[in-house]
């Protein structure tokens, strides 16, 4: 049996209607056709297009023989020859025209709802409404968008940090993170220039389409993150359900889809020159990289810390690791300390530096800093300040960190938070992780360890304060020196366990040294040799240091504006 071409009815109806021989009901049916799918349509505009330049190539080419040849007749010649000739050029030209400009005006039925990723904006009509951000300035056209305000179609949104969720008309949820631009185009569809978001889309909303500049992810009642670098690949991360990847059409190209991707599966997608179908590699899905729901609107945030940390008067150097390249996530935001990447003695291909790791919460991202398995002590990669860090007379450190059990939790290793070293003995070992993860102090490379002394109470029998491997802590530590020597005091909350209380892990402990001056070592510190050495294991966030010394009290509050609630 000969298999009944499906397009044969379309393109018998559409041959009628350049023939000019479609009667009302066929166009009706016609209509009927080419409105059934995003194909149907694309097939009906090509074949406009194709028998417009047909049209317009014919007429070329009779135009042309029409000025050399009069069909065998004597050229004519005077006024009336050319006027007769103009009538006959008039003609075919006007019904060229007129071909074309029907193929056009019935094109534009379809055209209007499709732009140049996808639907056409209906600029003007409420599609959305951003319903709540966290630490966000979203903006468009230069001008804030508050909360709560209705989003319409063709607006572009800015975002340079922070979180907001956006609700759609058809029912799907967003929550986009910044940096990000993005595009509003219809109640259904949103286009993402830059940025990661995870869409919530179930029920009503399925079919919700978030596209890019190379490929258009199709929702089939799922929840799924993306992440769209400004110059690089796409990724796809679906957390639950299916989701379609298909190409970005334009007006005459229907889309084409390429893969499915179901609950738990990732892609990465690479562009492709000339219109070629993109490279797209199985990845490794990673829900943890997405922030998949905005905290209480009662809790605290990291993000609430940083604006306290950043209103305080004494803050000399700030490092809150964000930013949309390394570059801005290296920056000192309150001095002229800008960060560099440092590689330890022998320690190329050991690891890398992840820059989009995620924080203590939704509210931020932290640096991943590596160090090896083995010999660890002198393979890894941490940062380190380009200028020369002087250490004031009076200081307080803090920030929040994370402790990997790399394998590497064992007497001798240590790994450097925040360091410095001038010499041999001349050092500022501000926060350090020493053996199974002790807090320790050092301002003298010949004298003894300054360790965290835990309360009895809440740990009997455990000598040193020690961090739990794979816990968030906040940690403080203030230094006074004078007269060759120092006053340490230090302060932990572990953060994952809830603590809301500060714990003082040293008290008014005398240390040998002052701080020294030197390069300023986030996640590594210096050898004897003042070579690159003790790299951190695990993720540094909101690093920030003061030339005063903070007490207990102001330090209470910071850990306050992280946890959301005051302590007991």
């Amino acid at each position: 049996m000969t298999p009944i071409d499906p397009w044969s009815e379309l393109a018998e109806l559409t041959a009628a209607l350049c023939d000019g021989q479609l009667d009302p009901e066929q166009a009706a049916r016609l209509e009927q056709l080419a409105d059934e799918s995003d194909e149907s349509r694309g097939f009906f505009l090509r074949y406009l297009q194709l028998h417009g330049e047909l049209l317009w190539d014919h007429a070329v080419g009779a135009g042309r023989e029409e000025r050399s040849s009069w069909s065998g007749e004597a050229p004519a010649s005077g006024e009336p020859a050319r006027r007769a000739a103009g009538v006959r050029l008039v003609r075919r030209w006007g019904w060229v025209a007129a071909a074309l400009a029907a193929s056009l005006v019935l094109a534009a039925l379809w055209l209007p709802t499709r732009g140049p990723h996808g639907p056409a904006p209906d600029v003007g009509a409420a599609v959305a409404r951003l319903v709540r951000s966290i630490d966000a300035d979203v903006t468009c056209r230069g001008n804030a968008v508050a909360e709560d305000a209705d989003l319409v179609a063709g607006q572009r949104l800015h975002m340079a940090h922070g979180l907001a969720e956006i609700h759609f008309a058809c029912g799907a949820r967003v929550i986009v993170e910044g940096p990000a631009a993005v595009d509003l185009e219809s109640a259904g569809r949103l286009f993402v220039h830059r940025g990661r978001l995870v869409a919530h889309a179930s029920g009503e909303a399925a079919g919700f389409a978030v596209a890019t500049d190379t490929l258009v992810v199709i929702d089939r009642g799922t929840e799924f993150g993306l992440s769209v670098a400004e110059a690089g690949p796409c990724e796809v991360h679906v957390f639950d359900g299916a989701v379609d990847l298909q190409s970005p059409q334009g007006p005459l190209d229907p889309p084409r889809s390429w893969k499915r991707l179901r609950a738990g599966q990732a892609a990465r997608v690479l562009a492709a020159a000339h219109g070629d179908r993109p490279q797209i590699e199985d990845i490794v899905a990673q829900a943890d990289r997405f922030v998949r729901d905005l905290p209480p609107r009662e809790a605290g945030s990291v993000a609430a810390l940083r604006r306290i940390v950043a209103s305080q008067p004494r803050l000399i150097h700030h490092y809150p690791f964000e930013g949309a390249s390394p570059e801005d996530r290296l920056r000192d935001r309150r001095g002229n300390l800008d960060l560099t990447e440092a590689v330890m003695r022998d320690g190329a291909g050991a690891s890398a530096i992840a820059w989009d790791a995620r924080g203590f919460d939704a509210t931020t991202r932290a640096v991943r800093l590596g160090r090896a398995r083995i010999s660890g002590n002198a393979r890894g990669v941490g940062l380190q300040s380009d200028a020369v860090f002087l250490p004031p007379a009076e200081m307080t450190v803090e920030l929040l960190l994370r402790l990997d059990d790399s394998g590497d939790l064992a007497d001798g290793a240590i790994r450097a938070a925040l360091a410095t070293r001038q010499s041999r003995r001349a050092c500022g070992f501000f926060v350090m992780a020493l053996d199974h993860g002790q807090l320790g102090h050092l301002l003298d490379g010949q004298a003894p360890w300054v360790l965290g002394e835990p309360d009895a109470a809440s740990m009997p029998g455990v000598e040193h304060f020690a961090l739990i491997p794979g816990d968030w802590y906040y940690v403080a530590a203030t230094f006074r020196a004078g007269a060759g020597q120092t006053l340490v005091n230090s302060y932990a909350a572990n953060l994952s366990r809830g603590d809301r209380l500060l714990a003082r892990v040293v008290r008014d402990c005398m240390a040998p040294g002052v701080p020294a001056a030197g390069r300023l070592g986030i996640g590594k510190g210096f050898d004897d040799d003042l070579a690159h050495a003790y790299p951190w294991s695990g993720e540094l966030d909101e690093v920030a240091i003061y030339d005063a010394v903070l007490d207990a009290a102001t330090l209470q509050r910071h850990l306050d504006a992280v946890t959301g609630r005051s302590p007991p």
